[in-house]
């Protein structure tokens, strides 16, 4: 699971425990920050939930991240068996994730993720052999065309340039389960040779 899709989890269960009647199949959104000085990912789940809360979405967003502030900030974790079992799964996840987060603006939250948990996260990819990169459900077959040089005529940097361009588009469509037809047509010899 990404960062961002276990963000959404988290943030999803705040908005669920401190707004219960936040509209049918409410999703909050996560995106990555476009400034790296504010955090890792931004939300404005404020402002979606603002027309349902009939308040301001600074006020919503202030309230969600009290909840997981305090939660994640608890010692004393409620047992994860008992009813409220999916919160407190939220809030641990919450405590393993999240560093900070924080309000800005009219609403927004920035969340910074934990050294601890892209440390683990690079270390859980390195040993994964394929990087984490699942293979596509549909594999399709793909042609894949190389260079096609005309032999006829010197070969320049060109025609190198678009095979190692053609093999590197063909070596990661097969990388994702793609079958992948190598293509290299040698265009029109045949009219020169016969001139010669």
């Amino acid at each position: 699971m990404s960062f961002i899709e276990s963000i959404r989890d988290i943030l999803n269960q705040a908005v669920a425990d401190c707004f219960p009647g936040s509209g049918p199949g409410f999703v909050c959104q996560v995106t990555p920050c476009q400034d790296k000085k504010f955090g890792d990912y931004q939300s404005n789940l404020g402002f979606l939930l603002a027309k349902w809360e009939k308040t301001s979405p600074r006020n919503i967003a202030e309230r969600v991240v009290a909840w997981i502030d305090a939660g994640a900030a608890s010692k004393s974790v409620p047992d994860p068996d008992a009813e409220a079992g999916t919160t407190c799964a939220g809030l641990l996840k919450a405590r393993a994730l999240i560093e900070t987060m924080e309000i800005a603006g009219p609403g927004f939250i920035n969340i910074r993720i934990r050294d601890e948990a892209l440390l683990a996260e690079l270390e859980r990819t390195l040993a994964d052999p394929r990087c984490g990169v699942e293979k596509v459900p549909n594999p399709q077959r793909i042609v894949v065309d190389y260079s096609s040089p005309n032999l006829a005529k010197d070969l320049h940097v060109g025609t190198m340039r678009s095979t190692v361009i053609g093999d590197s588009i063909a070596r990661v469509l097969e990388f994702l389960g793609h079958e992948v037809l190598r293509q290299n047509h040698y265009g029109d010899w045949g009219a020169n040779f016969g001139v010669l």
